[in-house]
């Protein structure tokens, strides 16, 4: 097999409302040397239906079919049939720009030494794949355990390009998050094992389509401030890991992360609480974000309790714009995480 051969890994579960659009996104790809593995995760809807006809209309991809084991399990199953150099998974609500894994190809083999894996930024989309938000235009790469203890700069799960024998070597996903009632990182946690052994490389586009919806997983704030909890402890197993002080001040991001998303949502009580509990265990950082989060709450009473209309279709937009807020508080709550970025560089290990 070429060593450009990408396997694309689509675990998908109930997912017939997104899946088809998922696939188009990949099957668009300016690098066509692809294999699309698509693993039903026990589905009870027509998701299985979806990928059947894909895979009779794209012969670059197959379907295989499990009982229910999560997303950690699915992604292993496909990586175990997998054949690319590459690893390249997507969550089957989500979508790439066409130019996705040819400029992350790019990177890593243009790069002086070997990357674990590259990721790009992405935007929040909508259930009709509008833009609602773009991540933060951090361009970190090098050695970024550390940082990526503190912040999960890579975002979500669509996004990074991984080197196979990386993946391989840190064992897959895992699936003792789910195991113990704790799912929700497992992105997160290959990443930070990956990032222990291989410097990280960053294609600087918006590349990646996030589709936010209510009532995934990720709005379940116990269960996600868990897993974040079992992922550091997971990773501490292994050896090199960041200190107490570090994870603490990620558990409070992801803290307010999860209340200014069930905000979002309207459910302003699961907000309130978690935003108040992020902001006692980091009163700096909450009093940045707190700021910024009543910004948003003024914003909102002024609409008279309208949502903010949605932006332009995802693949409508050049992944390089800058659509981020010019407003100042935003800005602010950047700026203080980049200071406490460039603080944590200082103590990451050359790779």
């Amino acid at each position: 097999m070429s060593r450009d051969l990408v396997s694309v890994i689509v675990p998908a579960w109930n997912a017939e409302a997104t899946l088809g659009a998922t696939l188009e996104s990949v099957a668009a790809q300016t690098h066509t040397e692809l294999e699309i593995i698509i693993v039903d995760d026990g589905s009870e809807d027509g998701t299985a239906q979806i990928a059947e006809r894909f895979t009779n209309r794209d012969p670059r991809a197959r379907l295989i079919r499990q009982r229910n084991g999560g997303v950690a399990s699915a992604r292993n199953i496909a990586i175990a049939h997998a054949r690319g150099t590459w690893i390249a998974p997507i969550d089957a609500d989500d979508l790439w720009h066409p130019t996705k894994i040819a400029k992350q190809l790019d990177a890593v083999q243009s790069a002086p030494v070997t990357s674990g894996f590259v990721y790009c930024w992405h935007r929040s989309l909508d259930a009709d794949g509008n833009i609602v938000g773009s991540s933060a235009r951090w361009p970190i790469s090098g050695s970024v355990m550390m940082r990526l203890s503190y912040l999960n700069f890579v975002g979500n799960g669509s996004s990074p390009l991984f080197l196979r024998d990386a993946v391989v070597a840190a064992g897959g996903y895992s699936e003792a998050l789910r195991a113990n009632r704790a799912q929700g990182c497992e992105d997160l946690l290959l990443q930070l094992r990956i990032a222990r052994q291989y410097p990280v490389l960053i294609v600087p586009e918006h590349l990646v389509g996030y589709r936010v919806r209510t009532g995934s997983m990720s709005r379940d704030v116990g269960q996600m401030v868990r897993s974040l909890d079992f992922t550091h402890q997971l990773v501490a197993q292994d050896g090199e890991h960041a200190p107490p002080a570090v994870q603490r001040r990620a558990q409070a991001i992801l803290y307010m992360w999860l209340g200014q998303s069930a905000a979002a949502a309207g459910h302003w009580g699961t907000a309130i609480q978690a935003l108040v509990r992020g902001a006692l265990i980091d009163p700096a950082r909450g009093a940045v974000f707190g700021g910024y989060a009543l910004s948003r709450v003024v914003a909102f009473a002024l609409r008279g309790g309208r949502r903010s209309d949605a932006g332009p279709p995802f693949l409508v937009v050049e992944p390089a714009e800058d659509l981020s807020s010019r407003l100042s508080i935003p800005l602010l709550v950047d700026r203080f995480d980049h200071h406490r970025l460039q603080q944590l560089k200082r103590s990451e290990l050359p790779l």
